[in-house]
C-alpha cells in the first residue's frame, strides 16, 4: 500500500546513506575495486538526494487534497465520481483563530496560504480553443482524459503519479472573460486517496496552466 511506501522512505534514505559510507570506505581503504566503488558511491548519493527531496516535499504540503485555481467556485466534476470527504482532516485547527473557522474556509486559508500562486488563466482564443488546447496540453502531459465538452467548456481527466501509482482526478472550466475579451480557465485537481496530496495537485496544475499558455 502506499502508506507503507511512504513510511519505508526514511528507512531507504538511511540504506543510501549506509551504502555511500560503504562505498567510501572501499575507495580509501581498499586498492581493488575502485572504480565499483566510486559507481556505487554516485548511485547511492543520487538515491538519498532523491528520497530527501521527496521528503522535503511531502512535508512543507499542507494536508489537503482538494486544489484549485479558484477557492470560491472551484470547477465541478460531471463525469469523475470523486471522493466525498473533501473537508476532512483540514489541518491548522490549533493555530490562533482557526478553531472558530469553518473546514472549509480552514481549507481556503491553508490552500492559499500554500498556494498563493494559483491563479485563474486568461486565454485570448474563444472557448472551443481553450478546450482544445487544455485536451492537447494533458496529453502531453501523459494524462488520461475521461470527458471533453467543447460546448460546455469542461475537460475532466486522471493520472497517477510515477513511484506510487497514487491517482488523481483533475477538471476544467472554461467561461466568458469578465472583461469581455477572450476567456477564463479554471484547473482543479482531487487526490483519490490520503489526507494530503503532498504537493501533487498544485504541481498538475502549474503544469497544466503552463501548458495551456503555450499553445
Amino acid at each position: 500500500h502506499w502508506t507503507t511506501g511512504l513510511g519505508l522512505l526514511p528507512w531507504m534514505f538511511a540504506l543510501a546513506l549506509v551504502a555511500i559510507a560503504t562505498g567510501l570506505f572501499s575507495r580509501f581503504a581498499r586498492r581493488d575495486g575502485q572504480v565499483v566503488a566510486v559507481t556505487a558511491v554516485l548511485i547511492a548519493a543520487a538515491t538519498a538526494g532523491f528520497l530527501a527531496n521527496e521528503e522535503r516535499r511531502i512535508a512543507a504540503a499542507p494536508a489537503i487534497h482538494d486544489i484549485s485555481t479558484n477557492l470560491d467556485d472551484p470547477p465541478a466534476f460531471r463525469t469523475l465520481a470523486i471522493r466525498s470527504d473533501l473537508l476532512s482532516g483540514v489541518p491548522m485547527v490549533d493555530r490562533p483563530g482557526y478553531q472558530a473557522l469553518s473546514p472549509r474556509d480552514r481549507w481556503k486559508a491553508a490552500h492559499f496560504e500554500a498556494y498563493a500562486g494559483l491563479r485563474t488563466i486568461d486565454f485570448e482564443g474563444d472557448r472551443t480553443g481553450a478546450v482544445r488546447a487544455a485536451v492537447a496540453s494533458a496529453r502531453r502531459l501523459g494524462w488520461t482524459i475521461v470527458a471533453i465538452d467543447e460546448a460546455g467548456g469542461r475537460v475532466e481527466a486522471t493520472t497517477r503519479s510515477r513511484y506510487f501509482g497514487l491517482a488523481d482526478d483533475l477538471a476544467l472550466r472554461v467561461r466568458p472573460a469578465a472583461s469581455g475579451k477572450g476567456t477564463s480557465v479554471d484547473l482543479r485537481s482531487v487526490a483519490r486517496e490520503g489526507i494530503s496530496d503532498h504537493g501533487r495537485g498544485a504541481r498538475h496544475l502549474r503544469a497544466w496552466s503552463r501548458e495551456i499558455v503555450r499553445r
